[in-house]
């Protein structure tokens, strides 16, 4: 775990927008390629600044991923959430115009209004770098929130937002809970673990 500091911040984010930058959910809000990666870096900077306040930000060793995730009794989609994505939509409208933010409300009111009810923590963002996939990276980073989730007896949530990703969440004890349509362009999935018992 990372000492909640400034200076992690534009680090996190750089990998966190490096791992998205293909992303379709990330794609659709950020249509222009050429632009993507420093629009999600202004981005990602917002989103582990709170990461930081409220829940965990862990890099991986030589900053080869990320993740963001809220424990369970954080209360995400509160005050403080509102006020990021107020300014999260500045940027979107910065690079995006007025179009991106549209999709963005879209996406939001989509997002927030399908949260599970049970208390859960929460995965929000988890990435790696293109050239460090496939090597158990993603499940280190993912480990310590299975093992709060188990110890603390509560379900895990999160919304793949990449159909590639489905199966290494489901390897991990996910499964697919509601698909989430964003008009007939997008398709994201909110995907559930139950807390596991130790035998």
């Amino acid at each position: 775990m990372l000492n909640k500091t400034e200076t992690i911040i534009p680090t996190t984010a750089r990998v966190l927008a490096e791992g998205f930058v293909n992303d379709p959910m990330l794609a659709f809000l950020f249509p222009d390629f050429h632009t993507r990666v420093e629009a999600l870096t202004n981005w990602f900077q917002l989103f582990v600044k709170d990461g930081c306040n409220r829940g965990t930000v862990t890099l991986a060793p030589a900053d080869q991923g990320a993740i963001i995730w809220y424990p369970a009794d954080v209360l995400i989609f509160d005050h403080n959430f509102d006020q990021l994505l107020s300014e999260v939509a500045i940027i979107v409208e910065k690079f995006g115009g007025l179009e991106a933010v549209s999709r963005f409300q879209q996406l939001g009111e989509t997002i927030i209004s399908t949260e599970p009810g049970p208390p859960h923590c929460e995965v929000f963002w988890l990435a790696l770098l293109p050239q460090s996939r496939g090597q158990g990276l993603g499940g280190n980073l993912l480990q310590p929130v299975l093992q709060y989730a188990d110890s603390h007896q509560v379900g895990c949530y999160l919304v793949a937002s990449n159909p590639r990703s489905i199966s290494f969440y489901e390897k991990h004890g996910f499964r697919q809970l509601s698909p989430l349509p964003i008009g007939d362009q997008l398709l994201l999935t909110g995907m559930w673990r139950d807390a596991q018992t130790s035998l």
